[in-house]
């Protein structure tokens, strides 16, 4: 190692308040983003690094970046150590700064000593390959742009991926949605995940970073990921953004509406009028548009032996909001997440059956499942009884009474799409994509009261 300082659809049409138009974007988008690699509890102690152009080493300072140090070497191992050895100060561009006490020691995989730099509270130090590509390797995966790393809460050090954010999003989409699915639904995909971005850059949800790289936010996989069809449905939508009232909009996506989308406020709690609930008939006959999921009554869900499952709550869409279980280890409501999470449910839009179902009715029409009915009485105007207890339904009434058995072993829930439900449904695109429109038409009818703005 060298050390080297450096100085729509047609009845759309109707509704007037969204714009079909093109129109410029009021503020300019953020051309940079930076990405949560490892943080909280996963970030690490120490990390390896790859480039075979070697590496630059510096600091970030003011939105700058100071190269401190160039490396030869093509691997790079960055790791805690207790402090700096020896009386070599810290380069006077840290003057200043608001330390953490903790040293990072860089170390190449020649055989020289490597160099070992106090790190900041709050401007990173960060690594960049020293070649013209710009591809950087971190644990094995290859990412464009730089490595930075920061203080983290266990302990270690926040690892993060910093890059321009149209080279971000060639890193998501392949990892949202198919390669091989129809340009124009790629494009609504990569429109969306754009969105979604820059959203959440200018809500500054994190702290150290504006999005993670996991599922929280949107799956990146970094440059070992990218395709090239992903690749040019960002360039052709390059800059292109959902706005409502100017402002980037919260663009939620899920796999399957199951037919019908969620409004916002039913899920997350926030009343936003981009996300409303839409029929949604390109989202039928497609995989998970339907599907069941047994479970048995004995210890299913980790509730003991399940006496009676009834929903409490739904939405307007028609989801499970709240459900009441009634077990041998005690009565417990649900929320919606919590019931997709007791069961492994792929959404909330769901009906319950069992393998022995009894139905009472009082007008010979609308039938009422008797599981959720468990130790209650009806009274029919025939002056009949209906008692179900201990596995057996007790009919009596003023021609006598009789017994019968009801002896069931599962729970079924028979449901509808797949996630949350709210905004464009994936699969609904590529439908949409198939039948010839376009992605504004996919975007337009899942967004409402929007415009498609661009940066240019």
């Amino acid at each position: 190692m060298r050390k080297l300082l450096l100085p729509l659809l047609a009845f759309l049409m109707i509704v007037t308040s969204v714009s079909y138009d093109r129109v410029r974007a009021e503020t300019k988008l953020p051309s940079t983003i930076r990405v949560g690699l490892f943080y909280d509890k996963t970030a690490g102690t120490s990390y390896m690094l790859a480039s075979s152009s070697g590496f630059v080493v510096g600091i970030k300072k003011h939105e700058s970046f100071i190269p401190l140090y160039s490396v030869l070497d093509k691997k790079l191992n960055v790791k805690i150590v207790n402090g700096q050895p020896g009386p070599v100060p810290a380069p006077s561009v840290m003057n200043g700064l608001k330390m953490t006490g903790k040293f990072l020691e860089f170390k190449g995989d020649s055989a020289s000593q490597g160099f070992v730099l106090p790190l900041p509270a709050e401007s990173p130090l960060y690594v960049a390959s020293a070649g013209e590509n710009g591809i950087i390797s971190l644990n094995g995966r290859n990412y464009r742009g730089k490595i930075e790393f920061l203080p983290a809460s266990n302990g270690g050090i926040t690892a993060v991926n910093e890059l321009g954010l149209e080279e971000y999003l060639y890193g998501v989409l392949p990892n949202e949605m198919p390669p091989s699915w129809p340009m124009e639904a790629l494009k609504a995909q990569a429109v969306a995940s754009r969105t979604y971005a820059v959203h959440n850059i200018l809500k500054k949800r994190y702290v150290w970073f504006d999005v993670t790289g996991s599922l929280n936010d949107q799956v990146y996989g970094g440059y070992d990921s990218e395709n090239a069809r992903t690749n040019e449905a960002v360039n052709q939508t390059k800059g292109q953004v959902l706005v409502y009232q100017d402002e980037p909009i919260l663009a939620l996506y899920h796999s399957n509406s199951g037919g019908i989308t969620e409004d916002c406020s039913e899920v997350f709690g926030g009343e936003l009028p981009y996300l409303k609930s839409v029929k949604d008939e390109f989202s039928l006959q497609s995989p998970n548009s339907t599907w069941t999921v047994k479970i048995p009554r004995i210890q299913a869900g980790g509730f003991g032996t399940i006496y009676d499952l009834a929903i409490i709550e739904k939405s307007q869409s028609g989801r499970v909001k709240k459900m009441l279980v009634r077990g041998s280890s005690g009565d417990r409501v649900l929320s919606a997440n919590d019931v997709r999470t007791a069961f492994q449910l792929k959404s909330n839009l769901f009906e319950i059956k069992t393998d022995a179902m009894v139905y009472i009715t009082g007008d010979g029409k609308e039938k009422k499942p008797l599981f959720q009915l468990e130790g209650r009485t009806i009274v029919s105007g025939g002056d009949k009884a209906v008692i179900y207890a201990g596995g057996a339904v007790h009919i009596a009434g003023s021609d006598g009474s009789r017994k019968v058995p009801v002896t069931f072993q599962h729970y079924e829930f028979q449901g509808r799409g797949y996630g949350h439900g709210v905004g464009m449904s994936q699969w609904g695109a590529k439908v949409m994509a198939e039948r010839g429109y376009n992605y504004r038409d996919i975007l337009l009818y899942y967004y409402k009261n929007v415009d498609l703005a661009a940066d240019f």
